[in-house]
């Protein structure tokens, strides 16, 4: 018989291997090369969920805009919130403009 697990537990981005270049991590998020996008920074929200607040959305906005700003140059990119291929872990990218 097999056993349940919580979603979390298989959710690529809550136990994500450090297979790319990490740029930052605190208690609240984490950023580092996204692995599918190749070079594009990804902010990860540290707790499983797509429920945060107003607060919390800016706070990921700007971590990553610092990291972008230094890898990707300062207006040269848009941040992506759309949630595509894992769309219940709130995670954005900066993603280069045009």
């Amino acid at each position: 018989m097999s056993q349940k697990y919580p979603k979390k537990i298989r959710c690529p981005l809550c136990h994500a291997r450090r297979l790319t270049h990490r740029y930052f991590e605190d208690d609240f998020c984490w950023i580092a090369d996204c692995a599918s996008c190749k070079g594009i920074p990804m902010a990860v929200l540290k707790r499983h969920t797509m429920q945060v607040s107003l607060a919390e959305r800016e706070r990921l906005v700007e971590a990553l805009s610092k990291v972008a700003d230094l890898t990707l140059g300062i207006d040269s990119y848009i941040i992506d919130t759309k949630q595509k291929k894992i769309r219940d872990h709130l995670h954005y990218h900066a993603r280069r403009a045009g």
